[in-house]
């Protein structure tokens, strides 16, 4: 995974560091939301790590699945390869999180808060480069109504309170990075 580049927007080795950063983050919100050993955090974080793996192939949570079952073949038992691929095949289905387990619930959250915050704009700069586009150009992005929809589609699609308070967060640096930016752009510090 390290070397797998499986869009023109993202560089080499994002899914791997994509799936630990999520991990990272469900680890913390497991704490938070589950204090109780309900959710078993080695399955999670497992799934975590590669819940991307199909990403590039269409349906990438299926397909990802049954790559990681037969990667983890021989180093998981049967019954912990069908918990975490189970959490990669449920990952991108939040519309249907109602019916989800806990863990697949909190994975979903993870998901989608690392791509929120310092990580955002990263990506926001990244695909700006790649597409020749200028400074300007991802000030405009930011403040469009795309980009606002985006927002209010993955704030509808969290879980727990304690996401959304992660997420708030996260918003919140965006906004003062753009804003420092802005000035920056117009010579003012």
């Amino acid at each position: 995974m390290v070397n797998l580049k499986p869009m023109e927007t993202r560089e080499k080795g994002y899914v791997f560091h994509h799936g630990l950063r999520t991990a990272g983050i469900a680890m913390k919100l497991v704490d938070l939301v589950d204090p109780s050993p309900v959710v078993d955090r080695d399955i999670l974080f497992a799934a975590a790590v590669f819940h991307d793996i199909g990403k590039g192939s269409d349906p990438h949570n299926e397909i990802g699945a049954a790559m990681a079952g037969e990667v983890l073949a021989g180093q998981c038992s049967p019954k912990d390869i069908d918990a975490i691929t189970r959490i990669i095949r449920e990952h991108n289905q939040r519309h249907r999180a109602a019916e989800c387990t806990m863990a697949v619930r909190i994975h979903q959250d993870a998901d989608i808060l690392d791509h929120f915050g310092a990580q955002c704009i990263w990506l926001a700069f990244h695909w700006n480069a790649l597409h020749d586009e200028t400074p300007q150009q991802s000030l405009e992005y930011y403040h469009s109504n795309r980009n606002k929809e985006w927002l209010a589609a993955a704030q509808e699609s969290l879980n727990f309170e304690v996401s959304q308070s992660i997420l708030d967060e996260k918003i919140t640096f965006e906004r003062d990075f753009y804003d420092r930016f802005a000035q920056e752009m117009d010579g003012v510090f």
